[in-house]
């Protein structure tokens, strides 16, 4: 059963991964995303915290990896009110490398 102790722990990691991207740290926010999925696994907010994961990789270090992450994401989850973030994030056309 999910605790409201859990779900405020995993609202607090989730804040500190969108304010590691505000302040430009891709990479920060790739490291704290990673402690979610350890703590918590897929956790009740797990699709935020993939769609963050996308979006801080193609920051951090844009390229096919980064993409593919996207659009796995967009896959699993086409109708997520993030998905729209994710794709202007990647810019998830298909681009040969």
């Amino acid at each position: 059963m999910l605790t409201q102790d859990r779900l405020s722990a995993e609202v607090d990691v989730l804040k500190q991964a969108r304010q590691e991207l505000r302040l430009g740290s891709p990479a920060q926010a790739l490291q704290v995303l990673a402690d979610y999925e350890h703590r918590f696994g897929e956790g009740t907010l797990g699709e935020e915290r993939r769609a963050l994961s996308a979006i801080a990789a193609c920051q951090a270090q844009p390229g096919a990896a980064a993409r593919a992450t996207a659009a796995a994401f967009l896959r699993s989850a086409p109708r997520s009110p993030l998905a729209e973030r994710v794709r202007a994030a990647c810019a998830t056309q298909p681009q040969r490398e």
